[in-house]
């Protein structure tokens, strides 16, 4: 039995040399027979081998053959395997061979199948070398690449030279139980018990009870490619190209011609060669030449097609210099006049002229410019950015009002225009015009009636001077009048002879808001002020009995609207009486009610009850 081992340091050099190789056969120009370094299999014992490939099936041609204008005459499938010396006892795994999985695309579109099977030492695949090495032993397999063309149908030779293969191979694995190989096979397949030959990796990893690194190490033995054998040439172009040849996937070595037609009114320009996503910079300038399939490669067509220059100049004063441009090619689709992006200040472009400064317009700023016009003003074409005044809409809005109306009116960017008088009526009793403003929700007029102002000045202060056909929406600001609030209150007798009721006990009790001043305190301000009207300490000292005193209290806000309203002090006697008149009216119970009182009343105690008279 033997199990294969991966050595991952030395893949990591291996792939290291292969792209220095791979760098340097792109990079020479053609290369030819006598340029390329095989690689013998001789070069290489078992061991060697393993730890250089790990488990990689390589392609590996003869040295010293002669490639033909079809394919290398031949060389060697290898792969190498690594393992323990075998154990008598328990259950092992072995592989006894491969299973070469051809699958290809007929000649009517079919996806088919054909699996040609290689037993391990058997009559198709040799072991070419055997190493002992402090108990493990290195085995080196080998398959002649005209052995497997030769046991290919004919139908899956003509789809590879076709370029409609891909080729992988399977280990074909049974168990080995105390020693005893539980099944058998030659060069077409499974010869004894099925159903422990194994070629995909869930029938062996559910074969036994392997632990979770072995079922994961069995995963590499199927589904393997042959690396080197297949090369993939593309050859492709850019939108000049009509068609290409050369494209397709050959055997190593195989000796092709790559060439090109190219569209009317394109112009070929060079080859781009690339491996992988890698550009080597190499450039070819023949539309033909010939190459040998020596690794992957990407040869792509680079055409360039007659295009006039088409510059845009800005044109916004008489010494703009800024200027844009762009290119219709040959083949291309009309175009749409980019947007640069570009503005005057309180003008807006109407289109692009062939003359300089005021011409007239020839294109829109959204046109199109047809590929055929453009071309019969090849090499240059210069456009020069038109430009007019801006216009805008004035209208009035009451914010709120509860009529009235004012009619708009339109200006340009360059005049001035008077504010209107105010025509609106208010939104409510409590309220007054103030003035005019662009914000509904201004506490403050920016602008006042009769006004004169700058449509330039007020359109660049609103942000909106780029904007042709803008609408300015001109409200009327309001100012509402101070909300008071005040409730009636009550004293005692006492409390107002003492002077306990002073102006400043009073103004606890009332308050007033405002929606431009926000909450009046009491008191004088600088711009508002709430106060009592006419107060005087006297009115309560001199109180000698119950009764009520009026009031009035006083809002004005920043603006001068003054709001006034009346409350009334109560002053209540609380001086207390003796006697009949502590209780006012005295009644009395009827003698025919002292049975509905309840069992414990009070009334009952000999406290009481002689003043009910019970």
């Amino acid at each position: 039995m033997y199990r294969f081992k991966k050595f991952i340091g030395n893949i990591k050099r291996v792939r290291k040399v292969a792209f220095i190789v791979a760098l340097f056969l792109v990079c020479t120009a053609f290369i030819t027979k006598n340029d390329v370094k095989k690689i013998n299999a001789a070069s290489y014992d078992a061991k060697t081998f393993v730890q250089t490939f790990g488990g990689q099936v390589k392609f590996i041609p003869d040295d010293n053959q002669e490639i033909t204008d079809k394919y290398l005459a031949d060389g060697q499938i290898l792969y190498g395997t690594e393992g323990t010396a075998a154990v008598s006892t328990g259950i092992r795994y072995s592989t006894i061979g491969w299973k070469v999985n051809v699958d290809y695309t007929d000649g009517a579109g079919r996806q088919k199948r054909q699996e040609i099977y290689f037993k391990l030492g058997g009559t198709h695949m040799q072991r070419i070398s055997e190493v002992s090495d402090n108990g493990t032993e290195y085995n080196l397999y080998s398959i002649r690449l005209s052995t497997l063309r030769n046991r290919m149908s004919n139908e899956a030779v003509e789809a590879m030279n076709a370029g409609r293969v891909s080729i992988n191979l399977d280990a074909c694995v049974t168990l080995r139980k105390n020693g005893r190989l539980l099944s058998a096979m030659d060069d077409n397949g499974c010869t004894l018990d099925p159903k422990h030959f194994y070629t995909n990796h869930a029938g062996i990893a559910n074969a036994a009870p392997w632990r979770k690194a072995t079922k994961d190490k069995l995963r590499s033995y199927f589904n393997k490619n042959i690396v080197g054998l297949l090369i993939r040439v593309e050859a492709v172009g850019d939108e000049g190209v009509a068609s290409t040849s050369g494209s397709g996937v050959y055997l190593y070595g195989t000796r092709l011609n790559v060439s090109l037609k190219t569209k009317k009114g394109y112009d070929f320009k060079h080859w781009k060669v690339t491996t992988g996503e890698i550009d080597t910079k190499q450039r070819i300038t023949t539309e033909s030449f010939q190459t040998d399939a020596i690794i992957n490669i990407k040869y792509v067509a680079v055409t360039e097609k007659r295009k006039t220059k088409v510059v845009f100049h800005r044109n916004i004063a008489e010494n703009d210099t800024k200027e844009e441009s762009m290119y219709i090619a040959y083949g291309d689709v009309d175009k749409v006049i980019p947007n640069f992006g570009w503005s005057k200040e309180g003008y807006h472009q109407k289109g692009w002229s062939l003359e300089d400064r005021n011409g007239p317009v020839k294109f829109d700023t959204r046109d199109t410019i047809s590929t055929e016009w453009a071309l019969k003003k090849w090499p240059r074409i210069d456009l020069y950015g038109q430009w007019e005044e801006n216009s805008y809409r004035i209208e009035y809005n009451g914010n709120g009002a509860r009529s009235g109306h004012i009619p708009g009116l339109t200006v340009k960017y360059n005049d001035f225009f008077t504010t209107a008088n105010n025509k609106f009526v208010t939104p409510i009793e409590e309220s007054s015009y103030l003035g005019w403003s662009t914000s509904n929700g201004d506490l403050f007029p920016t602008m006042k009636e009769k006004e004169n102002i700058s449509v330039a000045e007020l359109v660049n202060k609103l942000g909106i001077s780029h904007s042709n056909g803008a609408t300015i929406t001109i409200y009327a600001i309001w100012n509402y009048w101070p909300v008071v609030e005040t409730q009636d209150l009550f004293y005692t007798l006492e409390d107002a002879k003492n002077g306990k009721i002073t102006e400043q006990e009073l103004s606890k009790n009332v308050k007033a808001t405002d929606r431009e001043d926000g909450l009046i305190s009491y008191g004088v301000h600088e711009k508002n002020s709430f106060t009592l009207v006419n107060y005087s300490p006297d009115e309560f000292t001199s109180l000698t009995s119950d009764g009520e005193v009026t009031e009035n209290v006083k809002a004005i806000d920043q603006h001068g609207a003054e709001v006034e309203k009346q409350f009334r002090v109560h002053i209540v006697d609380t001086t207390p009486v003796n006697g009949k008149d502590v209780f006012g009216k005295i009644r009395f119970i009827d003698k025919k009610h002292r049975n509905t009182l309840q069992k414990y009343s009070v009334w009952k105690t000999a406290e009481f009850s002689s003043l009910l008279g019970f």
